[in-house]
């Protein structure tokens, strides 16, 4: 009966999640670790749901479940959360190759690259977009420059008037205001796909003359570290990171306010109700998406690298389909915004909080 209920509802739900936020790691989808490989066995084939024990990122739901039905056992609970809240499945090793550098030496190879540290391109009447050099990585690389802002949504919408980064919709209520609008000129772009943050570097080449494009990964590391061996340009997974990033903070908890109020007026709210994980302990300033700039910048001039919103890169991940997606947003602690942690989604997805910068080569 429960399953007749609720089973076309819940399959549903996956589907939606999958196709519109590439998530397939929902915790019905994990199998408890009491069920015995006949027992998962029998539940695959016939496609039934599994009682979960907690949630944890999976790379492929099916070949998790198949590894039981084969005789498997997933790790035990506890250790399963731990891994799941910290990110590690999603870490990436530093690249050895970067060379670590104070701020004062950071700074000084910056100058070496180019006299002018930053570059002004103007894309439109008043509208241009500030590019900063970045020293060659090593001896077989050369200079580049990156955007020292996020795109926002003023640059792309020469490009697309018809794009709208929309609406963060309001917790607790299902009346009143809409939500919290994402879509003002100074915002950073997000609900952007990473097929169209490609067509808008495509564009923004032919526009000014020069070579534009999404960063790659490693490129993207590189900027942002600035020379830095930590975690973060500012410190490490414990440092305040108030005046240097927008991330998960208490903020948060006014998600849940007053519903006939366009202000944020903070309402008592239950677990079920505030429910985004975030550093109570800590209060940047920040609600969501924030103009870029508010924040203090690494020791190459830029801002933004970690938190604001995540941002696309060139790089494939490991299955060659979905494109790497760097750097953490507004709605993310600080284990999943470091320079090390990555996640990625396919081409043609509109991310509420993944925007992007761009890269164009040096003269």
């Amino acid at each position: 009966m429960g399953e007749e209920r609720i089973g076309k509802a819940r399959d549903r739900r996956f589907e939606l999640m999958k196709l519109y936020a590439n998530v397939d790691d929902w915790t019905e989808n994990i199998v408890h670790a009491s069920y015995q490989p006949d027992q998962a066995a029998s539940l695959l084939t016939t496609g039934h749901s599994i009682p979960f024990e907690v949630p944890f990122a999976t790379d492929d739901v099916k070949s998790r479940l198949e590894s039981i039905a084969a005789g498997g056992r997933f790790l035990p609970g506890k250790e399963l959360r731990e891994r799941w809240l910290s990110g590690e499945k999603n870490r990436e090793p530093r690249r050895s190759a970067f060379p670590i550098l104070d701020a004062e030496q950071a700074m000084l190879k910056q100058r070496h690259a180019d006299k002018t540290i930053v570059e002004r391109i103007e894309i439109d009447k008043g509208i241009s977009l500030d590019m900063a050099i970045i020293p060659a990585m090593n001896d077989h690389s050369k200079p580049f420059r990156i955007g020292v802002f996020e795109v926002t949504n003023e640059q792309f919408e020469l490009f697309d008037p018809s794009h709208d980064s929309r609406v963060e919709s309001r917790f607790g209520m299902q009346f009143g205001v809409r939500g919290f609008y994402v879509n003002a000129p100074e915002l950073p772009v997000v609900r952007v796909s990473w097929d169209e943050a490609a067509d808008f570097c495509h564009w923004l080449s032919k526009k000014t003359g020069r070579k534009f494009r999404l960063p790659t990964e490693e490129e993207w590391e590189y900027a942002g570290r600035a020379g830095t061996a930590t975690p973060f340009y500012y410190g490490d997974l414990q440092s305040d990171f108030s005046k240097y990033a927008n991330l998960a903070d208490k903020t948060l908890s006014e998600y849940v306010c007053h519903p006939y109020f366009k202000d944020r007026r903070p309402m008592a709210a239950s677990v079920f109700d505030d429910w985004i994980p975030k550093i109570e302990s800590i209060n940047d300033g920040g609600f969501l998406s924030e103009k870029p700039g508010r924040y203090c910048p690494n020791a190459w001039g830029l801002y933004d690298m970690h938190g604001n919103v995540a941002e696309w890169t060139a790089s494939p991940s490991a299955n060659g389909i979905e494109r790497v997606v760097r750097g953490g947003s507004w709605h993310d602690r600080p284990c999943r915004a470091s320079h090390d942690f990555r996640t990625s989604f396919l081409p043609w997805q509109r991310i509420f909080d993944v925007g992007f910068r761009v890269v164009c080569e040096a003269e």
